[in-house]
């Protein structure tokens, strides 16, 4: 299988690196298949991805690490 590899001007087209992460995952099976638009639609920000992949390390049985973060940034 080979992935097209496609240049996008995010901030003015809309594709940005969540959704691109999106199209990506859906096309290795990882999340269900996607289209560009409905990737953009859905996972313009990375939160809804995040909760995404959590629900899916779950369901896979999958460790998750996390760690605090620094207090500058809260």
């Amino acid at each position: 299988m080979f992935i097209v590899r496609k240049l996008y001007d995010y901030a003015f087209f809309g594709q940005r690196c969540t959704s691109f992460t999106v199209c990506f995952l859906s096309q290795t099976g990882v999340l269900n298949e996607t289209t560009e638009s409905e990737a953009i639609r859905a996972f313009f920000y990375p939160r809804a991805l995040h909760f995404s992949m959590l629900e899916y390390a779950a369901e896979n049985q999958l460790n998750v690490r996390t760690k605090i973060g620094v207090a500058c940034r809260t």
